[in-house]
């Protein structure tokens, strides 16, 4: 969200102005209403009892959508980036701390790139039916489960 305001304001015709006074409390309250969605979604829509690790089971009947919202969320993050990177480049009267503001962004957003792009390739093995992951085969795929799915 603070990366979109952030390509926003380098997108004006004096980029990289101050943050307005109501700019971080309109992050903040969209940042807040999509994290109650998320909670309200995860509340009516129960996983089965299978394991506590099951987050990718729980999101296995959404996997459409959810290649659809990361690869979203990959592309803004990735517009942003390059916006924000292009600007900061080609604009010479920017102040220093707004600069530094932008700069940092633009790593945050390549990490949260990054970080989208490899989680695919990551889970890619725990594409198997749920049926077989209750197989004794899967044990050895339990404990990869609980290390993806740690904060």
């Amino acid at each position: 969200m603070f990366g979109v305001e952030i390509t926003i304001r380098g997108l004006q015709k004096k980029p990289f102005r101050p943050r307005g006074k109501w700019t971080v409390t309109i992050c903040l309250t969209i940042i807040g209403l999509l994290t109650l969605a998320n909670f309200l979604i995860a509340d009516f829509d129960r996983s089965i009892d299978f394991c506590f690790t099951s987050l990718f089971f729980f999101l296995a009947h959404y996997s459409v959508g959810c290649f659809a919202g990361l690869t979203a969320i990959t592309s803004v993050l990735l517009i942003c980036a390059v916006t924000i990177f292009v600007r900061l480049h080609r604009s010479v009267k920017i102040e220093v701390a707004e600069r530094v503001a932008a700069s940092r962004m633009v790593y945050y957003l390549a990490l949260g790139v990054i970080s989208n792009v490899s989680f695919p390739f990551e889970t890619e093995f725990q594409t198997f039916p749920l049926q077989q992951a209750l197989t004794v085969r899967s044990t050895i795929h339990r404990p990869s489960l609980l290390l993806i799915s740690l904060p």
